[in-house]
């Protein structure tokens, strides 16, 4: 693992069970601008096998208020549970020239019901 800033972190060592994982950080500005930086990437690094049910889709969202709710999802990816083994790095990578709203953060969604896993989620500059 490489460098990591904690205040980009979503949740550390948490456990993401049936559709109600939602996780999302205050940049603390209306418009960031993160779409005129460094290409972003959301890191989710499974700390405990997932079990039960299929899997599940990851989606990277951002909205413009904290208001409960999944926001407008900017990209998405299923990974089913053979590839959510302890260990397993999953990087998402949020499309470049999004203008990225307030709040940005990972939505959770079981493909069936009875998924569980543990993680640690945070965001990145895209490494190689």
């Amino acid at each position: 693992m490489g460098y990591r800033d904690y205040k980009l972190l979503l949740c550390s060592a948490q456990t993401v069970t049936e559709e109600v994982s939602d996780f999302y950080i205050n940049t603390g500005l209306v418009n960031p601008k993160w779409d005129k930086g460094w290409p972003l990437e959301a890191v989710i690094i499974v700390k405990t096998a997932a079990a039960g049910g299929t899997g599940y889709v990851i989606h990277v969202c951002h909205k413009a208020t904290a208001a409960p709710g999944i926001g407008e999802t900017l990209t998405s990816m299923t990974i089913l549970n053979a590839d959510l083994h302890k260990g397993a790095e999953i990087k998402i990578r949020i499309p470049e020239g999004v203008e990225i709203l307030q709040y940005l953060g990972l939505h959770f969604a079981d493909i069936t019901a009875g998924e569980s896993m543990v993680v640690d989620a945070y965001f990145q500059p895209v490494t190689a």
